[in-house]
């Protein structure tokens, strides 16, 4: 098929496999017009692979306890809170063969949103000389600004790859360390920080990777094991 105009050094003719493939192989754009309409929402790798940082399932079973109060009149005991930043509303209800059935007259607020919150994304297996990305995001969730200390502890197990300048990384001879590696990010408020951590382990078998964030105000860590085969 001829495009419509050509300034003599790109292409004057594109193939019927061309036509609306998403690249201009006319210099015009010919190629690409009159396409229909394409909605990168509703295509399946962008549901796949999106990057969304808002959860709307949540397991609310963890608070779900039987218990008997006694004659007492009250129980106490702990259970541990998920993680993850949430506000969780807490409601009782009650069965007695005197006073028959009762609901707490409002439910309990309780907030598990810390100061400082830590995601770690990584690989749950990979081979032998294979270079690993963890992906960790730093959440500062108060109203103030905060310096936070990103720490991958050492570990015998795995070195730490360095990124050249320009982000040059060599693929076969990488420039490695096995150090505990330290990283200082800003964090504005109501915000997130990336921070990615290139390693390469050492052994076979599983290899726990650990990491913490360290601020002046909170601090968390996370420890993740890798299978290398």
């Amino acid at each position: 098929y001829p495009c419509l105009s050509s300034s003599g050094s790109g292409n004057e003719c594109f193939r019927l496999d061309q036509k609306c493939n998403g690249f201009r192989d006319c210099n015009d754009g010919t190629d690409e017009s009159e396409c229909p309409f394409f909605n990168e929402t509703e295509i399946i790798d962008f549901k796949l692979y999106r990057f969304n940082r808002m959860q709307r399932l949540y397991e609310n079973v963890w608070l779900w306890k039987d218990i008997n109060i006694g004659p007492h009149g009250h129980f106490i005991f702990t259970l541990p809170v998920p993680e993850r930043p949430a506000l969780w509303m807490v409601s009782a209800l009650g069965v007695s063969p005197k006073t028959g059935f009762g609901l707490l007259r409002s439910p309990l607020v309780y907030s598990g949103v810390r100061p400082i919150y830590m995601n770690v994304e990584m690989p749950t297996t990979c081979r032998q000389g294979e270079q690993v990305g963890i992906r960790v995001t730093v959440f500062n969730y108060m109203l103030k600004a905060v310096e936070v200390m990103v720490i991958l502890s050492h570990s015998p197990n795995h070195k730490f790859i360095h990124v050249e300048t320009l982000g040059f990384v060599e693929a076969y001879n990488p420039r490695t360390s096995q150090k505990e590696h330290q990283l200082l990010v800003w964090i504005k408020p109501q915000d997130a920080v990336q921070v990615h951590l290139p390693i390469v382990p050492t052994i076979l078998g599983d290899v726990k990777v650990n990491i913490k964030v360290v601020s002046q105000i909170a601090r968390d860590e996370v420890s993740r094991v890798i299978r290398v085969e």
